[in-house]
């Protein structure tokens, strides 16, 4: 299963617990084998993340089954004319009506949501597992499941409330599953190339339209502040500059040499 693979590459441990059938048993041997099923069946529909379908459907299954017995106890209130004269049997039955239906209306509300989870997480996960860059285009996950962009960005936003997208965030404004990896990446791309404009030289050039003189970055390109013209500062150029002024600097140390040189020979 995609959603089982998804979890596995995350290096999230198997946490399947107890059958499903085992749980069923349980349940008939009322009241404390029926209270451990409860108890084991919502916390495989609240902590379990391996079978979210599976175990949404037998949620949904147990729920119903619990409700319908719920409902039984609540006809004998109802229709039997003996239980409703003694009192004391009836506020019994209404107990076991309210023990099983209530339980059971929200087996079904979980299992129903747990399953929803797992069937949107196993539509998105394999566009997570096969992604190399970090970065996931929502339009393309809608387009290739057949869903509306606003659908898929709310089923996204659900799982990744739920926790079962660790480190992705969605964004809406650039229409991307993010993960912090890219994040972080993109954010340490930025900061170095910050620290490389920074020493970046400032060259002033004159523009060959109007002639104003405009504060260029080596190796960047601005429109000039008078008239709009494009001026680039050629990093090649400023390297050129800058190896000139060397050779004049050896010149000059050579001719201070050999001046030395003929004012010890004269002397």
């Amino acid at each position: 299963m995609a959603e089982n693979q998804y979890f596995a590459e995350l290096g999230i441990k198997d946490d399947r617990g107890l059958p499903w059938w085992l749980i069923l048993i349980a349940c008939f041997f009322f009241p404390i084998g029926y209270a451990i099923g409860l108890i084991v069946a919502f916390r495989k529909l609240g902590r379990e993340k391996y079978d979210m379908v599976r175990n949404g459907k037998w949620g949904i299954g147990l729920g119903i089954g619990v409700f319908l017995v719920g409902l039984f106890f609540i006809s004998l209130v109802i229709t039997d004319e003996q239980v409703v004269k003694a009192s004391g049997v009836m506020a019994c039955i209404i107990l076991f009506a309210v023990i099983f239906c209530l339980p059971g209306a929200r087996l079904m509300a979980q299992g129903t949501k747990y399953r929803k989870l797992g069937e949107s997480l196993r539509l998105y996960a394999p566009f997570i597992i096969n992604n190399q860059t970090g970065e996931c285009s929502l339009d393309t996950m809608a387009a290739a499941c057949n869903q509306s962009y606003e659908t898929v960005c709310g089923q996204l936003e659900q799982l990744i409330k739920a926790g079962l997208l660790p480190n992705w965030f969605l964004n809406r404004q650039t229409h991307q599953l993010i993960s912090s990896m890219a994040i972080a990446k993109e954010r340490t791309t930025q900061k170095q190339r910050q620290e490389t404009d920074g020493k970046k030289a400032v060259i002033a050039l004159k523009c060959p339209n109007c002639g104003g003189v405009n504060n260029v970055r080596e190796g960047e390109s601005q429109p000039c502040e008078y008239c709009g013209t494009v001026l680039t500062c050629e990093k090649t150029k400023q390297d050129q500059s800058i190896n000139t002024e060397k050779v004049f600097q050896d010149v000059n140390e050579m001719m201070d040499k050999m001046s030395d040189m003929m004012d010890e020979m004269f002397k």
